[in-house]
């Protein structure tokens, strides 16, 4: 079941990945300010308190709003009586079509924002995004709004071509047992961004069952970190006017994978094609 609809001319950018039905919501980007690594779900007790007042509360703080400073915020609190999921009050998915999110200080910043794995999720088929969604069953608002508990996140950061390469094997769809069993190689054992680049080359001729196989895996694992090492910068020029990265005419994946991965945020446009050709050249060798 789909997510209360949103007039077209409501401003502001939206993914179902937020409120993909009527069960689970995401809340991971609320506060808007947040310390690396926060998840939710470490201070569960302190913020179920939290989100009941803010709910009770938050028709009187309309009438007599306040500024917040970002580390937490009076529109964050339980959309149910029964306290099952969690979200913003004053959105306008909430308040048929108006948005008060602007009563915070921070509406701005709320409408313009959409954490990356939403952005992606909000391009792929339906029946992709439904596949996708398929390992977070079950969870609750704190473990599906969680990258530490809910595994979409991490599948989302794959990309579209990795999850086409899924759909296509998975064409029954995907319960939390059956990913975490069949598909540990996108799960666990390799990382978005230190393989995304070469599982998305990879998939060019080859499935990602034929991928995931131990032996193919340990080989190309071994081949993969020694390129990483030969690579990997060490030093950095004090005054560096080359573009950055995710500027050159190469894969988004690839220049994460340079920015994150081999430590270099910017390079020269034939940098960047020497490293690719190489890459390419080594993956198909595999």
């Amino acid at each position: 079941m789909p997510g209360p609809e949103i007039p077209a001319e409501t401003p502001g950018r939206y993914s179902n990945l937020c409120r993909p039905d009527e069960v689970r919501t995401c809340f991971g980007c609320c506060p808007p300010i947040r310390p690396a690594a926060y998840d939710h779900t470490d201070h569960r007790p302190a913020l179920e308190r939290q989100f009941q007042e803010n709910a009770r509360l938050v028709e009187s703080r309309i009438d007599r709003p306040a500024v917040i400073n970002g580390l937490s915020c009076w529109g964050l609190g339980f959309l149910d009586p029964d306290r099952t999921r969690v979200g913003c009050l004053l959105h306008p998915a909430h308040r048929a079509g108006r948005d008060l999110r602007g009563l915070t200080g921070y509406g701005d910043k709320c409408r313009r924002e959409l954490c990356r794995e939403a952005e992606i999720f909000a391009r792929l088929p339906a029946d992709q995004a439904s596949l996708v969604l398929g390992p977070a069953r079950g969870l609750d608002a704190f473990a599906y709004s969680s990258r530490s508990y809910n595994p979409v996140f991490r599948l989302l950061r794959w990309g579209p071509a990795v999850i086409a390469g899924l759909a296509a094997l998975e064409p029954g769809g995907l319960t939390p047992e059956s990913y975490r069993t069949r598909w540990s190689v996108l799960d666990r054992d390799l990382g978005p961004g230190r393989d995304g680049y070469a599982v998305e080359t990879l998939l060019g001729r080859l499935s990602l069952a034929e991928l995931a196989r131990p032996e193919f895996l340990a080989r190309y694992d071994r081949v993969w970190e020694d390129f990483i090492r030969k690579h990997r910068a060490v030093y950095h020029p004090p005054r560096d006017n080359r573009p950055f990265v995710h500027q050159l005419d190469v894969p988004p994946s690839l220049a994460r994978f340079m920015r994150l991965v081999l430590g270099r945020p910017r390079a020269s446009v034939s940098e960047g094609r020497r490293l690719r050709a190489e890459a390419e050249v080594l993956l198909a060798g595999l």
